[in-house]
């Protein structure tokens, strides 16, 4: 099967329809529960919009907002040291080895992987989503 990049935008006009009807209904038990932990409990922080903004075990990562071409995305690290995070079309689990996270996403009943390759200081990232069979390019800004 050939690959076939497409960017967000195309991806949130001709996907965004499956995604919110695949997330209606069901038992709720097919997303995973959201992010906990990868904060420090005693000095954290959460702003107006509730994000956590103090506290984060490790600054030496891509922890924080993001201003992606999918959306808002919030990454944080849990207890076992794996990248949880959430944007608006779903959730993301996986392990960041230097400046590459890889991991696996659910968007209502859709499920893959993908990589994003984080700039040396965290500030940027490009990276791909494979989603049903073809390559969407995804990019962020860190917001904070």
């Amino acid at each position: 099967m050939k690959d076939v990049r497409i960017n967000g935008i195309y991806l949130i006009m001709v996907f965004l329809p499956a995604v919110l009807v695949s997330c209606g209904g069901g038992s709720g038990d097919e997303s995973p529960p959201p992010p906990q932990g990868g904060v420090d409990e005693d000095t954290v922080s959460v702003d107006t919009t509730g994000f956590v903004t103090e506290g984060i075990v490790s600054a030496d990562g891509p922890w924080g907002r993001w201003d992606t071409t999918l959306g808002f995305l919030t990454l944080e690290i849990d207890e076992d040291g794996r990248v949880v995070g959430e944007y608006p079309l779903g959730t993301l689990i996986g392990t960041l080895d230097g400046h590459r996270l890889e991991y696996e996403y659910r968007e209502g009943g859709l499920t893959g992987s993908g990589y994003f390759e984080f700039s040396e200081d965290f500030s940027t990232f490009e990276g791909i989503q494979n989603i049903a069979g073809s390559e969407v390019i995804w990019e962020g800004t860190r917001m904070d």
